[in-house]
């Protein structure tokens, strides 16, 4: 992470440790938040710069991203408070061009999670 391309915060503060013990605090002039977590995996360092709505959570689930200080509910409510705070044209704005949603591809998606075959629902539901 460079310390010069950090995103504008409004509130709170979260530290942020790297594998190789380099450290970054993202603080806000407004109270909020506050959190320290130690991220053990590089490659997940790289993965959360480009889609860090994805990985945050895998790297938790994973046990790549240890919260030192604070609570996970801490580092979430950092997160959400200071979303809107990033600004238009870094890596997360090209969220939509990485979807394969395409005009064809929309309603393969969409029977892909959605259309439930009834032998599912014969499983758990009687007759009632």
């Amino acid at each position: 992470m460079d310390a010069t391309a950090t995103p504008p915060v409004k509130a709170g503060c979260l530290k942020i440790i790297e594998p190789d013990g380099h450290v970054h605090v993202l603080k806000g002039p407004a109270p909020g938040p506050e959190a320290s977590i130690r991220i053990t995996d590089k490659k997940l360092l790289r993965r959360l710069l480009v889609i860090p709505d994805l990985y945050l959570g895998e790297g938790y689930m994973d046990g790549a991203i240890i919260v030192e200080e604070g609570t996970l509910y801490d580092v979430l409510d950092f997160c959400a408070l200071n979303l809107m705070a990033l600004p238009t044209g870094n890596a997360a704005s090209v969220a939509p061009a990485r979807q394969d949603n395409v005009i064809g591809k929309a309603q393969q998606n969409v029977a892909h999670h959605y259309d439930l075959n009834r032998a599912l629902f014969e499983l758990f539901l009687d007759k009632d």
